[in-house]
């Protein structure tokens, strides 16, 4: 949002209408997780173009979405889980987060936003 593009988060009071001219992005390390495979059967109803980022190649997930992007972590459960002493999860989390971090320097850079923009935009009411 603070580059610029209209996003929403599912589930949030203020979230508007899904339709096929959106994406929906779900990311789920087991790519097993009830809640995040309702919605995505939901949106693909309605032909709304689905990504996911998981870190299991053979969840119901990934048999789903177009495209998937596999992510080199663990998950808690599943071909993929932990064998960590951090907590389940954990590895996948941080995988996404350097992911989707990355992402968004890229996104900044092809539409040409700098830091400042994004200060202009950053929530001033906390």
């Amino acid at each position: 949002m603070q580059i610029g593009l209209d996003i929403r988060m599912v589930g949030e009071p203020t979230t508007t209408a899904i339709t096929d001219e959106d994406l929906l992005l779900v990311a789920s390390g087991s790519g097993e997780t009830a809640t995040v495979l309702t919605v995505v059967r939901q949106a693909l109803e309605i032909a709304v173009p689905v990504w996911a980022l998981t870190a299991t190649a053979t969840s119901r997930l990934a048999s789903l979405a177009d495209p998937v992007i596999l992510l080199p972590g663990v998950a808690k459960t599943g071909e993929n889980a932990s064998g960590s002493a951090q907590p389940p999860g954990s590895l996948f989390e941080q995988m996404l987060f350097i992911f989707l971090e990355e992402a968004v320097l890229q996104l900044m850079q092809r539409r040409g936003v700098g830091a400042e923009h994004l200060m202009c935009r950053h929530a001033n009411l906390e």
